[in-house]
């Protein structure tokens, strides 16, 4: 019996490692591109994950780019600037690549080609400071002849977009100058470095799993000055996502979620983003046993935008509950502030069901009224 029970256990671990495959697997862990700041600082949050400057107007920074490719095959890449813009709920987002350049994206200017041999070591001579380097006035002379000058400007330009193959499971690194204008008024600007393949975009699914091919590095320049964080809550509402009166899913044998959907418009009144929290409070006010709060949800509000936040409530059969959202964030002095929203009470009643009694009360009501009749006539 020891050795069947050692049999059956070996064909299921033998059926498992056949299911999946290393196929399915490496679809999961390599099968995407990637980028990520090749210089973060440790002071700064999330700088190993998005540009963060706080650069003022009139200067410029060096800095780079490390690209990925987790492809099993070399890869021909895009890399390009993109201004950021608001998603559909208020969020961050970025342009895409047809889009005008008019704010963090007209900043940047790409170097991937080595500087011109004639002036490498004038390069080094620099430390390798793009900056440094292209300030230099150079003319005519002996070291280097016109056309050598006019290969040192139109380097010194930079590319506003990068054509590059990476090897398979490699990383190239891309150097850039980012330039604030001089007329930039203080607050935050965002944009980010986009890197998608070399070809028209699609999704592709293998194994189950979508695949994307266009992925973004965030970027926030906030120029220094009279930082405003202030936040208000324009709209409370809430909205019930099911029909009342639809009985086909009171009898339906995979019913369909009813929920209330919860939308909080908050609006950000400051001149960077803002990052808060939320605290839904849902309270019974007839039995009180259903008491909720809903915490852990953080977001962020783009400078001059209106964020909305969303939630779905699972609807109860019957009572009267009270809803309150509580937003916390912290202002320009590093002082927590706290806004509620207005009290929304809502009543729940399942009419589908007092209808379906009403009816069977009904109907009882006439059978017995009938038969009554039928007594009192056999009685006569």
């Amino acid at each position: 019996m020891k050795r069947i029970k050692y049999i059956n256990i070996l064909l299921f671990i033998l059926l498992w490692l056949f299911f999946l495959s290393p196929k399915t697997l490496n679809a999961i862990e390599y099968m995407h591109i990637g980028g990520k700041p090749a210089n973060p600082d440790p002071s700064i949050d999330n700088s190993e994950s998005w540009f963060i400057y706080q650069l003022n107007p009139g200067e410029k920074k060096q800095d780079a780019l490390i690209v990925l490719n987790n492809f099993d095959t070399a890869l021909d890449l895009l890399v390009y600037a993109a201004d950021g813009v608001k998603s559909s709920s208020g969020g961050f987002a970025i342009r895409q690549m047809v889009d005008e350049k008019k704010e963090v994206a007209s900043w940047i200017r790409f170097y991937p080609d080595p500087v011109p041999e004639v002036f490498q070591q004038l390069f080094l001579e620099n430390d390798e400071n793009i900056i440094r380097f292209c300030n230099i006035q150079l003319e005519e002379s002996d070291d280097w002849s016109n056309a050598d000058l006019i290969n040192f400007r139109d380097w010194c330009e930079g590319e506003e977009i990068v054509e590059l193959t990476v090897d398979a499971m490699g990383r190239q690194k891309v150097d850039f100058v980012f330039s604030v204008p001089l007329d930039l008024e203080v607050g935050e600007y965002t944009g980010g470095i986009l890197i998608q393949k070399n070809e028209p975009e699609r999704t592709a699914t293998q194994g189950g799993v979508s695949l994307t091919t266009r992925v973004g590095i965030r970027i926030y320049q906030t120029v220094p000055g009279d930082i405003v964080r202030d936040l208000s809550i324009l709209s409370f509402e809430l909205k019930k996502l099911y029909d009342e009166f639809d009985f086909r899913n009171l009898f339906s044998k995979n019913p369909k979620p009813e929920e209330v959907l919860i939308s909080t418009a908050v609006q950000n009144l400051g001149n960077v983003s803002i990052n808060f929290e939320e605290n839904l409070i849902i309270k019974d006010e007839l039995f009180n046993k259903r008491n909720e709060i809903i915490t852990d949800r953080s977001f962020q509000a783009l400078r001059d935008d209106v964020f909305i936040s969303s939630f779905g409530w699972q609807r109860p059969r019957f009572g009267k509950y009270s809803f309150k959202n509580e937003i916390s964030y912290l202002d320009g002095s590093e002082v927590e502030q706290i806004l509620s929203s207005q009290l929304v009470v809502m009543w729940f009643i399942p009419w589908r069901e007092i209808i379906i009694a009403s009816i069977i009360v009904c109907l009882l009501v006439l059978i017995y009224y009938v038969y009554k009749r039928r007594q009192n006539r056999n009685s006569k």
